[in-house]
């Protein structure tokens, strides 16, 4: 994921046309982008598919968005986006998201860069 345009905020997802997300976020029209804080790595790891778990949806930190869109609830940032444009290109669908409710909460954010998970600065 990264942001195209600032204004308006417009984040960009490339998502593997194989993956159990891919299907759920076209057919919907949005999707959910939570930004967690350096207390989530372990969270992280489990969605990104680094640890074994089952059923990530089964969690009671998980609530529903505004656009009906999964969202973990108490976490440092999150953005609910309509689906406006969404292509095809080799095995992924490169969908660009229109932000339609945001909130943030103070705290670093953490990020998976360079192989490994650092914390950034939300300001």
């Amino acid at each position: 994921m990264t942001s195209v345009p600032a204004e308006p905020p417009t984040p960009l997802m490339c998502i593997n046309q194989a993956s159990k997300t891919h299907a759920a976020a076209i057919r919907a029209g949005f999707f959910g982008v939570r930004m967690l804080s350096v207390a989530d790595e372990q969270k992280a790891r489990d969605l990104v598919g680094m640890n074994a778990v089952p059923d990530l949806f089964r969690d009671d930190g998980w609530t529903t968005s505004h656009s009906g869109a999964p969202m973990l609830s108490n976490r440092a940032a999150a953005f609910d986006c309509r689906v406006p444009t969404a292509t095809a290109l080799a095995l992924h669908t490169v969908v660009f998201g229109e932000v339609v409710g945001a909130r943030q909460q103070a705290g670093s954010l953490l990020v998976y860069a360079l192989g490994r998970f650092i914390q950034v600065s939300a300001q």
